[in-house]
């Protein structure tokens, strides 16, 4: 299930591409922000709309978008961990073709 977040734009590069560098080294207060959203939240940025949006988040106006989110699927990390290790198996390869199947057709909406 899907899920929509509007978050601060600055949160963008960190949230979908997973590149913590520049918000980390730039602004470390909102990269620490971001990722306590990520864990309380229990959700994966899989797109955004491009649309900028300006409402009062957290007490100030912020510049923002609206993103897709997914719910963290504990089966998917397993998989994402067997991958770092080295050790996947077919099936394996079929849960990650499905997986950007879905975030490439979620994307050709926006």
């Amino acid at each position: 299930m899907n899920h929509k977040a509007i978050l601060p734009t600055l949160w963008k590069n960190a949230l979908v591409r997973n590149d913590w560098a520049d918000l980390e080294k730039n602004f470390p207060e909102e990269a620490a922000n971001a990722k306590v959203w990520q864990i309380e939240s229990g959700l994966s940025v899989i797109g955004y709309r491009n649309e900028i949006l300006f409402i009062n988040y957290e007490g100030r106006m912020t510049e923002c978008l609206e993103f897709t989110c997914a719910e963290n699927n504990p089966f998917f990390e397993k998989v994402l961990h067997r991958i770092e290790c080295g050790v996947t198996t077919a099936t394996d390869a079929e849960v990650i073709r499905r997986y950007v199947a879905e975030i490439r057709q979620l994307n050709c909406h926006h």
